[in-house]
């Protein structure tokens, strides 16, 4: 079963001139957007840098700091370069910005293609905590600041590049692509051909209805994996592609582990189980007052702060120590919102539980024992029926 690199390979040695760009090109360039131009680029600089000329830089290396997915990026990086199609492909307009005080997270970049146009995509969250801490506002009505940036940005770039343009991204970069084709200029939204949201979360009904979604509807692709959680996450449009994915459960979020076939990703099915216990999800979340709603993701993103770990890869590195700092600190709150976390953290490992690996099992009951220890027994349900 192939994936974007196998797609590259491919496929990317037919030009723009022979076969249009296609949604599976949009998936490779999301992935490219996760790399580290920060040594690289100038901050939102209108000069189009050659992705093959990046080679020659001394600081090269530093696109690959992202060690969790070091060596797939860098063939990423050597099949995008070797193929016809994107031989020339152009980057400008990078920007990257971490704020730890007001929880933001926000990357952008845009790609030129000679004899396919103008791609601006919008990064996912990346390896900061910060980045998944704003990620959980996302179930509130008003803006994150990384939307309100995103929108921001779609109006920078728009007025330095001519004609009409597409919008994208993986993930958080997903929902950005949609917020901000919403909610830029008019004069900019009418020139978007295409928006692209990669297992992005998606909105509120009444946001979607506030913000001139009736107007890009058309436009938008929404395509998630079959075991997709966090493009299901809020999502109360159900329009969207499934694509068959290879690993299991949440593995499936990330972009390498999606099938391509014979250069069209491979259409997949969500499970009905799966389907139906993300809905309850979003219906208890969506269901909640902007009070409610609030305290919630208040919440949350207390319980993220307290695994005591700055990027996801720290909090890899011990998991299990990071998760049980959070589960203690859980136990300082109000009884309210610890029943809904309770309640939350239950649907989330059935869902964890529904495709985890034989392979899985011992860790997690060794898990599940330390939350009994925590939580006291009669809390936790066993997780996945292992």
């Amino acid at each position: 079963m192939g994936n974007i690199v196998d797609y590259l390979k491919s496929f990317g040695q037919k030009p723009f001139s022979e076969v249009n760009f296609k949604r599976e090109d949009a998936l490779c360039l999301s992935q490219l957007s996760y790399l580290k131009f920060d040594e690289l680029l100038s901050e939102m600089s209108p000069e189009q840098v050659l992705l093959k000329d990046l080679r020659n830089y001394k600081t090269f290396d530093a696109l690959f700091s992202d060690v969790r997915y070091e060596k797939p990026n860098r063939e990423l990086y050597d099949a995008f370069t070797a193929s016809r199609r994107f031989e020339n492909l152009k980057l400008s307009f990078y920007i990257n910005r971490i704020d730890t005080e007001d929880e933001t997270q926000f990357s952008a970049i845009t790609f030129t293609m000679p004899g396919a146009g103008v791609f601006v995509c919008f990064r996912g969250t990346d390896e900061n905590m910060v980045g998944w801490q704003e990620d959980a506002r996302l179930a509130l009505n008003k803006p994150v600041e990384g939307q309100k940036l995103s929108a921001r940005y779609l109006d920078d770039v728009a007025s330095g590049i001519h004609g009409p343009f597409m919008v994208g991204g993986h993930s958080k970069g997903g929902n950005l692509a949609m917020y901000s084709s919403m909610c830029c200029h008019k004069a900019v939204r009418d020139r978007i051909s295409r928006i692209y949201s990669f297992d992005g979360p998606g909105f509120r009904r009444s946001f979607l209805e506030s913000h001139n979604y009736a107007e890009i509807e058309d436009r938008v692709e929404r395509i998630i994996p079959k075991s997709s959680y966090v493009g299901l996450m809020f999502a109360s449009d159900k329009n969207h592609m499934v694509v068959e994915a290879k690993e299991l459960g949440l593995a499936q979020h990330i972009p390498y582990n999606w099938v391509i076939e014979r250069g069209r990703f491979k259409e997949g099915k969500l499970k009905k189980n799966h389907v139906n216990m993300l809905d309850a999800f979003n219906k208890t979340v969506l269901s909640l007052d902007e009070k409610g709603a609030e305290t919630f993701v208040n919440y949350l993103t207390e319980l993220m702060g307290s695994f005591d770990a700055t990027t996801t890869i720290e909090l890899s590195e011990d998991v299990m120590k990071h998760m049980l700092n959070a589960a203690r600190a859980q136990k300082e709150v109000d009884e309210e919102t610890k029943k809904f976390m309770e309640d939350f953290l239950k649907t989330y490992f059935e869902i964890l539980g529904d495709s985890i690996n034989n392979d899985m099992k011992d860790k997690t009951s060794e898990f599940q024992a330390k939350l009994e220890e925590v939580f006291g027994k009669r809390k936790i349900k066993k997780l996945g029926g292992v």
